[in-house]
């Protein structure tokens, strides 16, 4: 809704050091003496680097049945933390899970564009040092035109139970994912 310049011909637009303030909705109106015609909107939104649920103190609540959309964009691995599914990753990110009923569960993240191996575990506890695990998994890499990591956990939980949820890779690139229970 406010220009972002003067009016040019061939005009780009080069945003650098992207700020949440900069976050929006972004269209181009072009015109002549005849028209004017303008653009579809681009939403622009900004994620804070690292990630809000970096760490396991900060886990993120997630819910069952709605798939949600995660990063790795200068998520870290802390001190202590274990390897989960035996990968030794660099790139956690934490979620806590409360279960709805008592039974079976599967844990699914799928990332593409990723050339590592892609790691999610579900854990108890209440404090990053004294996990236990309940399930974990790895995934393979399909290559057949765009790099696909899977990995699917089946475990079993109890109703009312709060869990650790985590997603991790070792690969020293990043990577957006879904995720669901």
């Amino acid at each position: 809704g406010a220009s972002l310049g003067t009016a040019g011909t061939n005009a780009t637009l080069t945003l650098l050091g992207v700020s949440a303030a900069q976050a929006g909705s972004y269209f181009v109106q072009v015109s002549n003496a005849l028209q004017t015609v303008t653009s579809s909107t681009a939403t622009l939104t900004v994620l804070p680097v690292p990630p809000a649920n970096d760490n396991f103190a900060n886990r993120a609540p997630l819910t069952n049945g709605h798939p949600i959309t995660g990063y790795t964009f200068g998520a870290t691995r802390e001190p202590g933390e274990t390897n989960h599914a035996s990968l030794v990753g660099a790139r956690s990110v934490w979620w806590s899970w409360i279960a709805p009923s008592t039974g079976d569960f599967q844990l699914v993240a799928i990332s593409t564009n990723l050339s590592a191996p892609l790691a999610a575990a579900v854990y108890r506890g209440n404090s990053l040092t004294a996990l236990t695990e309940v399930k974990s998994g790895i995934s393979t890499i399909s290559t057949n035109q765009t790099d696909l990591a899977q990995v699917a956990v089946n475990f079993s939980a109890v109703a009312g139970m709060s869990y650790a949820v985590v997603v991790d890779h070792g690969a020293s690139s990043a990577a957006f994912f879904t995720l669901s229970i």
